[in-house]
């Protein structure tokens, strides 16, 4: 016995590299939150448009966080999940399934590190999009008559 299950030689350092981009998203979505957040005016009746533009933008900007903070998790998952897989080909070591379970699960793995890395640009690519397409009306909810900075 007293064999050795090591990490994975090539998912390992492409997990560290996606999880500090990740956390680099998270906090750039999180300023663009907070900037939409604080030009939001207060509630009035009436010309509330460009209000809800906020809203919708506040609301995509979230999703996408949301999406970030999954990617971290879901990570953390894995290697929990593979040090358990791990475990059972060091105590079977026999059982060549657990060993072939083991490196399919690190395929699996290099596939959704993949589609990560497609979310991350994407949700950059979207933030850009709504916010440009939308940039005045963030700014100025209710346009240049009440007096809102830019």
């Amino acid at each position: 016995r007293g064999g050795h299950v090591g990490s994975n030689e090539e998912i390992v350092p492409l997990v560290e590299r996606l999880q500090e981009a990740v956390r680099k998203q998270i906090d750039i979505l999180g300023n663009i939150r907070v900037w939409i957040q604080m030009r939001i005016p207060k509630i009035e009746d009436g010309n509330n448009f460009g209000v809800q533009v906020q809203q919708d933008t506040l609301a995509e900007v979230s999703r996408m966080e949301d999406s970030a903070f999954s990617v971290l998790e879901a990570s953390y998952k894995y290697f929990a999940s593979r040090g358990k897989l791990a475990s059972k080909v060091l105590k079977y070591p026999r059982l060549s399934d657990y060993r072939k379970s083991l490196i399919e699960y690190d395929n699996k793995e290099g596939v959704n590190l993949r589609v990560c890395c497609l979310e991350l640009r994407n949700n950059y690519m979207i933030s850009r999009d709504v916010i440009s397409k939308n940039i005045e009306k963030i700014r100025q909810p209710r346009g240049q008559d009440h007096g809102a900075s830019a």
